[in-house]
């Protein structure tokens, strides 16, 4: 595959947590890296699948090997087409290296 296809990018973001100096807590977001990224269409069986587990949107993207990105984490992506769509925010589902070694594939469901 060649990085021409790799043309949206994703921020990739995490929460850590962080004291509030009064013996509490909150969660700091944090960007872990900023990806290039393809998205991948999903079949028409797996887009099925998904609306009978009550899923509005899942999406999936193939990328470059990134260490450290795992399910759990968050991406912002701001789809290039059409123009003009708005961001949207996705939670990182799966994380599958691809045969190749060279590329990893982000299984994702839109945060609404």
């Amino acid at each position: 595959m060649s990085a021409g296809r790799l043309s949206e990018k994703l921020i990739i973001k995490t929460t850590t947590p962080a004291s509030d100096g009064q013996g509490g807590a909150s969660e700091t977001p944090s960007v872990v890296a900023t990806i290039a990224a393809e998205p991948i269409p999903l079949s028409a069986s797996e887009q099925l699948q998904a609306e009978t587990v009550g899923s509005h949107a899942i999406y999936r993207f193939r990328a470059r090997v990134r260490s450290g990105v795992t399910p759990g984490m968050t991406a912002l992506w701001t789809p290039r087409w059409p123009a003009g769509m708005s961001a949207k925010v996705l939670q990182i589902t799966g994380v599958q290296p691809l045969p190749d070694r060279q590329f990893m594939q982000l299984s994702c469901a839109e945060v609404h």
